[in-house]
């Protein structure tokens, strides 16, 4: 078993578990900021896991996009138009300063984007056997 993937895993993980602790109540402005923050880091671990596993398959990653095509590609995630909205969200939580909007990008990280960072976690776990 390849130690870099392992540590990938469980650094990935432990982003997993702290983004977890921050779902809470998105009216609240401390869950609100920690879960901005805890969702940036979780996708962060996310792409460069997924790109580590994906170079060792043979392909060559050379942005978070294009890793989530590649990805979607290696069959490593189920659903593409989710992980670039995903993106495309973690793209603008640096630059928000509307609480709407901020709270509406929590609401989708806590009912869409955890469970699919999740099922990412399960797959890498079982691919880690694998490579």
């Amino acid at each position: 078993m390849n130690e870099i993937l392992v540590d990938k895993i469980s650094n990935y993980s432990s982003a997993l578990e702290r983004l977890k602790e921050s779902l809470g109540d998105v009216e609240n402005r401390f869950y609100l900021d920690a879960t901005i923050k805890r969702f940036e880091l979780t996708f962060e671990t996310a792409w460069k896991a997924l790109k580590k596993f994906l170079y060792l398959e043979g392909y060559e990653c050379f942005s978070p996009r294009d890793c989530l095509k590649k990805g979607y590609q290696a069959v490593y995630i189920e659903d593409e138009s989710i992980w670039i909205a995903m993106l495309l969200d973690r793209n603008r939580t640096a630059h928000i300063y509307d609480e709407q909007e901020a709270a509406s990008i929590c609401r989708k990280i806590r009912d869409d984007y955890y469970p699919v960072l999740i099922k990412l976690r399960q797959t890498l776990k079982e691919k880690v056997t694998q490579l």
